[in-house]
């Protein structure tokens, strides 16, 4: 899907926009959109699904990524009692003299390297994230833009110097240019994510687009990269995650409260995309969210 411009009004703020943002109602909803200013957004209350580029995967508290000039992305919660909360810095890299074209001071070159290397999207850990919090905090509470700025610069450089990273979205990702083709994807995200749970054939969801079945598949495979089924698994494997570290439930529950048919699919689908068997995860999950000094963001982290 062709994702949406978005202005971030940069001309009274100088090179850099810092703020929290809090959703009342929430939820994380937005369009699918893009900007030209890089992005830092670290989530400080809230759970769901990010969207960047062609990658889709959980997030919650502790989420911490750096999105790269004009990288389409979204975040979509799912409804929790917790609000939805987050740091959000936005700047113009060639404003602050880091691209690599412009830039001329010496000094900032593993910043430009940073900026660069966020073409595709990076994420952080949670122990960075813990780490970040108060130097992000500093940007958004600073006093005029030079003070904003300098402490972006610290922040960036903090970033620069930490491993590891990871990138989200592939090399080969390149953002739709269809404009017709906009309104169909949105549709068909959000018929998906709020009938995840349910049986979705692939006829069900081409009526919702609008398409035979066979013109929806070529459709879906050509504008996202992947074949719907493929996207369809992926996203029931995510929420089976999340239920298996939020909830007490059995495995065979969860498998089918996911939208799977037959827990021998779920086992089988899961440990393809994760690794494990869905008890080592969450095995492996509590052990990794014991509370220390170094890690703990909040009592509430639930993502690793």
């Amino acid at each position: 899907m062709r994702p949406r411009f978005e202005k971030v009004p940069l001309s009274e703020q100088g090179a850099c926009l810092a703020f929290e943002r809090v959703w009342p109602k929430r939820r994380f909803d937005g369009a699918w959109h893009f900007h030209p200013e890089v992005e830092l957004t670290l989530i400080l209350e809230g759970k769901g699904r990010r969207f960047v580029g062609d990658d889709l995967e959980p997030f919650a508290e502790g989420d911490l990524v750096l999105l790269g000039r004009n990288l389409p992305h979204f975040w979509q919660t799912v409804v929790t009692p917790a609000r939805a909360r987050a740091i959000v810095i936005q700047f113009d890299p060639r404003r602050c003299g880091l691209d690599e074209e412009n830039g001329v001071m010496s000094e900032f070159g593993s910043l430009r390297r940073l900026i660069a290397e966020s073409h595709c999207g990076l994420a952080y850990s949670r122990s960075t994230a813990h780490v970040m919090q108060p130097l992000l905090q500093s940007v958004v509470q600073a006093e005029s833009p030079a003070e904003r700025l300098i402490h972006l610069f610290a922040a960036l450089s903090a970033l620069a110097q930490r491993a590891p990273r990871r990138q989200l979205a592939s090399l080969r990702f390149q953002p739709s240019r269809d404009r017709d083709g906009e309104e169909r994807m949105q549709r068909i995200y959000r018929y998906v994510l709020d009938h995840l749970r349910e049986p979705l054939s692939l006829g069900q969801v081409a009526r919702v687009a609008g398409l035979s079945r066979e013109g929806f598949s070529r459709y879906f495979k050509r504008t996202t990269g992947r074949w719907f089924s493929d996207f369809l698994v992926e996203l029931r494997v995510q929420e089976s995650r999340r239920l298996l570290v939020e909830t007490e439930g059995r495995v065979a529950d969860i498998a089918f409260a996911s939208g799977f048919g037959t827990l021998a699919h779920f086992n089988r689908r899961f440990r393809s995309l994760t690794g494990r068997t869905p008890r080592q995860y969450r095995m492996d999950y509590r052990a990794s969210v014991q509370p220390t000094s170094e890690t703990a963001i909040s009592p509430a982290s639930l993502e690793t």
